[in-house]
């Protein structure tokens, strides 16, 4: 293996973490903004809010969980390729992954702001 092909084949490798590291810190910020919503939004029992909140959070959590898995299937597929010497284009999943993002966070939003209308 050449010099050249040799940093090629470690800048791939590289990349390919990086790209792993930004999907887990976009996940700690989807957490994160679950956390945030339980604290910021003091509930009381009686409040219509509270499962839609709720159940908001929860689901915040289970899409944090679902782009760590694919991350991490993602990860691992591409460093396969890159040892086969294999070029991959970017994922089909990537759009509407962030698309998801987006919504979800644009339903929190309306729920904080919700919220705040009622008061």
């Amino acid at each position: 293996m050449s010099t050249e092909q040799r940093q090629r084949y470690v800048l791939q490798h590289l990349a390919n973490e990086r790209t792993v590291l930004a999907w887990m810190r976009a996940t700690l910020s989807i957490a994160g903004v679950g956390f945030v919503l339980i604290n910021l939004l003091k509930i009381d029992a009686d409040s219509p809010w509270r499962p839609c909140i709720r159940y908001g959070t929860i689901g915040l959590m289970v899409y944090g969980a679902c782009i760590v898995s694919y991350a991490t299937m993602y990860y691992l597929r591409n460093r396969r390729h890159i040892h086969r010497g294999g070029h991959l284009c970017s994922s089909p999943y990537v759009g509407p992954v962030y698309g998801l993002f987006v919504g979800i966070l644009l339903g929190v939003l309306f729920l904080i702001l919700a919220q705040y209308c009622v008061h």
